[in-house]
């Protein structure tokens, strides 16, 4: 009777795992344990034990988070009505091995707030997501955004934002590849991936952070992948432009000629796609502002990335946008339209881009693109 019953438990265990492979859906199954769909909740099952913290950068598989425009209305030291339900799921369902807060952590930038107001925002950052995140024993890794870094020497927007990320009990417990300027521009390790953080608060790299980049990225070739997290994107994803990433050329040929993966934020959006022939993932908001995307009628809503890296599948990696307020479905994929302003869902390189991408002379007008 025993045996029957240890044959029937092996068998519902194998037609459980095959109607769960069955059940993945359009995405890439194999990258991804679990796809979830905009109808209904479907967790994304853990790569690894279910104790946050255990992963390493010598990890071949793992699991990472990117978060990004977390702040609320100026001046608040409360973070947006998305943050405590994204980090609830990072904590407790998502068990990622680090997160990626890619700019905008605080709403700063502005001449009316003084020190001791940036500082109590700090505050409610680290209540809100710095603290519970380390208590999961799960690193987080700062982007310089335009609301918490803000060069303009004015503010004491970036000097606080040094200060925060200096702090022992703040810095990620992960080591860091090249800390060069950390936390403004730095790289670290993870499933011999290079991941490298970009110093563009407003769009502009310095003519240093840019040799920089060049150097790392040409001394890259023993990683699998590079992906790069800069807060400002190339060229805008609604209709108005709040400012882009610069110089356009240098950085874009860097990037392409490495075929870097770039992480960016700043609009709020969420779209995962090309710009030329560079793979490009904008992160959406953990607020309440209505972002409608360039050709939409609606607000997209919230969101946060989950990012599955894989050593032995390399360079492939799965992306996963989970889909507020609750963060229970998943954006589908294919639901993006084809095009939006500059970018493009399919890998084809576009005619008017193609000269981007060449050696000087480019015989192409990146004014029209808003590019320098």
């Amino acid at each position: 009777m025993h045996a029957h019953t240890r044959v029937i438990g092996a068998l519902a265990l194998l037609v459980s795992i095959a109607l769960g492979c069955a059940d993945r859906g359009d995405g890439d199954a194999s990258s991804s344990p679990t796809t979830l769909t905009p109808t209904r909740t479907v967790w994304l099952s853990p790569l690894r034990s279910s104790t946050a913290g255990a992963s390493k950068p010598s990890d071949r598989r793992l699991r990472f988070a990117v978060i990004s425009d977390s702040n609320d209305r100026y001046g608040s030291q409360a973070q947006g009505i998305g943050v405590e339900s994204a980090i609830t799921t990072i904590t407790q369902r998502i068990l990622p091995a680090f997160v990626i807060h890619n700019g905008d952590l605080i709403a700063g930038q502005s001449r009316r707030l003084s020190r001791r107001r940036v500082e109590m925002m700090w505050r409610g950052y680290h209540d809100a997501v710095t603290i519970p995140l380390a208590n999961r024993g799960i690193p987080l890794f700062p982007v310089p955004g335009n609301h918490d870094a803000s060069p303009n020497d004015r503010l004491p927007d970036r000097g606080l934002y040094e200060e925060q990320w200096l702090e022992p009990a703040h810095r990620p417990r992960w080591p860091l590849f090249d800390p060069y300027r950390y936390p403004f521009s730095y790289s670290f390790i993870a499933a011999n991936t290079l991941l490298v953080v970009l110093d563009a608060p407003t769009g502009r790299l310095s003519r240093g952070d840019l040799a920089w980049l060049r150097v790392t990225l040409g001394a890259s070739k023993s990683f699998d992948r590079v992906l790069v997290f800069a807060h400002v994107p190339f060229a805008p994803y609604l209709e108005r432009s709040y400012g882009t990433l610069r110089p356009a050329r240098p950085i874009l040929r860097i990037l392409a000629r490495r075929h870097a993966h770039l992480f960016t934020g700043h609009y709020e959006i969420f779209f995962d796609g090309h710009f030329a022939n560079l793979r490009t993932t904008s992160t959406g908001q953990l607020s309440h502002t209505c972002r409608v995307p360039i050709g939409g009628s609606i607000c997209q809503g919230m969101s946060f990335l989950v990012v599955d890296l894989d050593a032995e599948r390399a360079p492939r990696l799965a992306i996963t946008a989970l889909r507020g307020p609750r963060f229970e479905s998943r954006f589908d994929p294919y639901a993006l339209p084809l095009e939006l302003g500059s970018y493009w869902r399919s890998p084809t390189l576009p005619h008017d881009l193609r000269g981007m991408l060449e050696e000087p002379p480019l015989g192409f007008d990146l004014s029209t693109l808003g590019l320098d």
